[in-house]
């Protein structure tokens, strides 16, 4: 397939380039020679990254005994691919991807070392709680489109079965399918492919796992997980950071353990901190006022889960203990497996330095299921910053309980489901935010008891959005990104923060991982000097800032969660799907003269094929 791919555009191009410059220009007008030298080099990028990605496929499964898949892939046409490692066993097990999309279809095919089965999900949390799910059996040549809840168990089928079964191969030791299904098919018991091309929205989670047993049965070790840009392109976005870094980043440095020891448990949490000297002893002068424009992930183990870093502006004594001394509690950074490197816009950058962050505590949760002695870790996180301020500085409002005002009281009073909800008044936003300010990111976040969560924003009585996650997994997360554009805030906006949990074994509100909090981290710009907090006591320091509070008793069906419900009808099949949809919780803009504090991102799709095809006529 490669090789007529290679020869078909090359024709192309042959016939092009005659077309153009047999003419000597004469007959092209000023305005037509630019599209046509734009779509050669379109064509020419898209091939080449053809041609790529098919080279890069050749060491998935770590390039050993992967030769039934590479046979299969030689025969295959795919617009996009990635590899999904074992989350423990390393580089030989995995599961391989490959997606084409259009205006309404996704048609993907999924390749697993396995002779029994392979599951592939669209993870709200990166776990299987709330994931969508397709099944395929080898035994039977079956594909089930399949959900899961709160419980960890055997997937249950949907009630409409959306996925079609396109071809599927078993040999050589490796399981293959391919399937299509709509972007978008309207039914609850399925996850849509949201438009995720833009590097302001976070990517989309996926999970697998994988199997020899001849039906579906429990994983193991046979797992892997990431986030996938299915719209949009991982090796440009990596390549991008890396241009914006090298032309404007000053230096760097890094916040990370020093070949710490895994231990031998299936669950560790390890706490660095990086004090104001020790950063000062990397060359960092943080007695000017700086910006941090780009965070690069250091993961050099497998057995790194997921990790969290928080700031502080406070001074911080290297002495005290790491985990509970910590002063401040500002996310800096999430990384889960799939993360890329974070690149802020062009005209924003984080405070650091005499005017920000000074210190930060890194906390590492490492999953080592099979009790594997000896592995030695350094992950952590590398900071790039500039002494050349941009334009805008980026503030962080923290709802909920950011101040955790709850400290020491029971999450579940009867041992229980439970709700806590945190109503920040407009009086906040209308005392502190002087003009319409750009929410880049939205993260909520809880402890381990957590259920569900929900941060809806209103104006004028009217709810504008909401961030939510139907179900919550902080063993994978720790911190959740909503999926969504950036939003505006205006002075004058209220929010809601609701936090669900089930906390059967007496546990309290505090800082400590197995103690509960309730939080919604707002990243936006332009930073407000006093928009920084409300919640419960924020009121003290920043008046119409305090929250009220309420909480009840709860049951699962009044959390609100929109997806697992039967559908009232199935679609019908051959029916038309929308297309990808790109901001499922955006807010509408402003029509005042702040709006272009709003950063347009571009889209990859529709709009490169239309300007594609009008190219190509104009050039034929």
């Amino acid at each position: 397939w490669l090789s007529r791919s290679e020869f078909e555009t090359k024709a192309l191009f042959d016939l092009t380039k005659t077309k153009i410059f047999a003419l000597n220009y004469q007959q092209l007008t000023m305005k037509v020679l630019p599209f046509s030298q734009l779509i050669l080099g379109l064509l020419l990028l898209l091939q080449r990254g053809k041609r790529a990605a098919a080279q890069e496929a050749t060491s998935y499964f770590g390039g050993v005994d992967n030769e039934a898949y590479l046979d299969w892939l030689a025969q295959s046409s795919y617009d996009k691919t990635s590899f999904l490692p074992s989350t423990t066993q390393g580089e030989e097990l995995g599961v391989a991807l490959h997606w084409s999309t259009d205006d309404s279809t996704i048609r993907l095919a999924v390749a697993a070392k396995a002779t029994g089965w392979v599951g592939l999900g669209l993870a709200e949390s990166g776990s299987m709680r709330g994931a969508d799910i397709i099944l395929f059996t080898a035994e039977t040549n079956e594909l089930v489109d399949s959900y899961v809840l709160d419980q960890l168990v055997k997937p249950f089928p949907d009630d409409c079965q959306s996925w079609t079964l396109i071809d599927s191969i078993v040999e050589g030791g490796f399981v293959i399918f391919e399937a299509t299904r709509l972007l978008d098919t309207g039914d609850t018991q399925d996850r849509p492919f949201l438009d995720d091309s833009s590097v302001l929205i976070p990517a989309t989670r996926v999970i697998a796992a994988w199997g020899d047993t001849s039906t579906t049965s429990f994983h193991g070790s046979n797992t892997a997980r990431s986030s996938l840009r299915f719209f949009g392109d991982a090796t440009d976005e990596i390549a991008a950071f890396e241009r914006v870094m090298q032309d404007e980043a000053e230096a760097s440095f890094t916040v990370q353990a020093d070949n710490f020891q895994v231990p031998v448990v299936k669950t560790y949490y390890h706490y660095v901190c990086v004090s104001e000297a020790e950063i000062l002893a990397m060359g960092v002068p943080l007695d000017q006022d700086l910006h941090t424009i780009g965070v690069e992930p250091i993961v050099n183990s497998a057995y790194v889960h997921h990790f969290i870093v928080v700031g502080s502006s406070e001074s911080w004594d290297s002495t005290g203990d790491c985990e509970e001394d910590f002063p401040g509690y500002e996310l800096a950074y999430v990384w889960a497996p799939g993360d890329l490197p974070l690149s802020l816009p062009s005209n924003v950058g984080a405070p650091l330095g005499s005017a920000g962050f000074t210190s930060f505590q890194i906390e590492i949760h490492y999953n080592n299921p099979n009790l594997d002695l000896g592995s030695l870790d350094s992950s952590g996180i590398r900071m790039y910053y500039t002494s050349q301020k941009r334009e805008f500085d980026m503030g962080v409002f923290q709802l909920g309980d950011p101040d955790i005002g709850l400290y020491g009281q029971l999450v579940s009073p009867d041992g229980g489901l439970s709700t806590h909800e945190f109503a920040c008044p407009s009086a906040c936003s209308t005392n502190y935010a002087t003009q319409p300010v750009t929410v880049l990111r939205e993260h909520l976040h809880m402890h381990q008891s957590g259920v569900s969560m929900t941060n809806t924003q209103s104006r004028n009585g009217e709810v504008l959005r909401e961030g939510s996650v139907d179900f919550w997994d902080f063993n994978q997360q720790g911190n959740l990104a909503v999926v969504q554009e950036p939003f505006q805030l205006q002075p004058g906006d209220a929010f809601r923060t609701t936090c669900n949990f089930d906390a059967k074994n007496g546990e309290v509100f505090g800082l400590g991982s197995e103690e509960e909090m309730c939080i919604a981290f707002l990243y936006y710009f332009p930073r407000q000097d006093s928009l920084l907090f409300c919640g419960l006591g924020s009121g003290q320091d920043l008046p119409g800032c305090e929250s009220e509070y309420t909480t009840v008793a709860a049951e699962f069906s009044e959390f609100g969660r929109s997806f697992g419900p039967a559908p009232a009808t199935c679609p019908v099949d051959g029916s038309e799907g929308e297309p990808p949809v790109r901001a499922p919780t955006s807010a509408p803009q402003s029509e005042s003269e702040d709006d272009d504090l709003v950063s347009a991102s571009p889209k990859i799709g529709s709009w490169t094929k239309m300007v594609l095809f009008a190219s190509l006529a104009l050039i034929f």
